[in-house]
């Protein structure tokens, strides 16, 4: 452990009044968060449709997104207590290190989604020109990767814990200047050599260990997102040039689901970008920390409102959400259509998983499950909300 002080720059930390600047910011976004992915939760719960095709991926997501949030704001609340007391130091370490790992996990529910977006449109596309074609419901078999991609994304907090558990170290030096408060349950990238935390060589290692991990999840999981939606995209425009000359109402429909991906591989970028740029700032002694507290200040309030923003784009914003909520049983409960009127039935016949159609035209984004009242060509008018 090398030989540092107080008054050097190197060493420097957030000032008090800078520390309750983020611990307020990272509440507020955190609330909001909370508020944003529990209302999709409860919705999906009292609507009976966990299991629904169409809900599941978010719920997943959303509860991610709220576990989150929940461990932040406990973080945040042992932060503004006395230091000196162990105990609560140590159990804001653990809120911490699962508030890191639910945030991982949430990278990749989001990677999962947009693969899902990608595969159930090739699945919705390729049943327009089979041969066996039906107007009923079909469903198709789950991919047995999908529940390992779940089951390893779930499996983030777990990581993420025992490797601080690997790498902690008992008797830390901390400076007085960190007494008052646990400078370690903001929840924001520290610098790597920051005099408030264990200085220990496993302490430090440990930290940049998670830290590269966190930032090399967030550019892979970028580049996936970007890529599926690409491909999504791709595929519908492919499927419409093939039957021949596309109209204008064709290519607008594309170019909905074009910035309907942008938009969803936007929200994720910047939710995490500035944190990102804070976590690789932190790697170097380019700048004291104290000038950082602009970048600390994005990082609290934009990461933090990732489950909020996602409650927006992805459900409450979402045509298909909302009808998946509205009209559609669990799997194993499906209704009969002889009840239904041709207004409702009608409205069935267009399932979505991202977006919301009209009577007469299909969801290049849906899921398998739509139900069509008759065979639509591949290159015929997509409309996008």
């Amino acid at each position: 452990m090398g030989n540092f002080t107080s008054t050097n720059p190197h060493y420097s930390v957030l000032n008090l009044d800078q520390q309750q600047d983020v611990r307020i910011a990272e509440l507020t976004a955190s609330s909001l968060s909370v508020l944003g992915s529990g209302s999709i939760i409860i919705a999906v719960i009292l609507k009976r449709k966990v299991l629904n095709p169409e809900v599941y991926p978010l719920f997943h997501l959303s509860l991610a997104d709220l576990l989150a949030s929940i461990f932040v704001i406990v973080s945040l609340i042992i932060f503004g207590q006395t230091s000196e007391d162990g105990d609560r130091s140590s159990a804001c370490a653990w809120t911490s290190s699962l508030a890191w790992g639910l945030y991982l996990t949430t990278f990749l529910l989001t990677l999962i989604y947009a693969f899902e977006a990608y595969r159930r449109t090739v699945d919705q596309l390729a049943q327009l020109v089979s041969p066996y074609y039906s107007k009923e419901p079909t469903y198709s078999c789950t991919p047995w990767y999908l529940p390992v991609a779940y089951t390893i994304a779930w499996v983030m907090p777990l990581l993420s814990l025992a490797v601080w558990h690997a790498t902690q170290h008992t008797e830390a030096q901390v400076f007085k200047v960190c007494k008052r408060y646990n400078y370690e349950c903001l929840v924001i990238f520290h610098r790597k050599n920051d005099p408030c935390l264990d200085r220990s060589d496993v302490g430090v290692g440990g930290r940049l260990a998670m830290k590269s991990f966190f930032i090399t999840s967030f550019f892979l999981c970028s580049i996936g997102i970007v890529v599926f939606y690409y491909l999504t995209h791709k595929a519908v425009t492919l499927s419409q040039h093939s039957s021949g000359v596309v109209s204008h109402k064709q290519y607008e429909a594309a170019k909905r689901i074009r910035n309907r991906g942008i938009l969803y591989c936007a929200v994720f970028i910047i939710c995490w970008l500035p944190a990102s740029i804070v976590g690789i700032i932190t790697y170097t002694e380019v700048a004291i920390t104290e000038n950082l507290i602009v970048l600390f200040m994005m990082q609290g309030c934009i990461a933090n409102l990732q489950g909020f923003l996602n409650c927006l784009i992805y459900g409450w914003i979402r045509g298909g959400f909302k009808s998946a909520l509205n009209l559609y049983n669990v799997r194993g409960d499906r209704e009969s259509f002889s009840h239904r009127d041709k207004k409702k039935r009608r409205s069935l016949m267009n399932y979505k998983t991202f977006t919301v159609y009209t009577d007469d035209e299909y969801d290049t984004l849906s899921d398998p499950e739509i139900n069509k009242s008759r065979r639509p060509s591949p290159a015929e008018e997509v409309h996008v909300m």
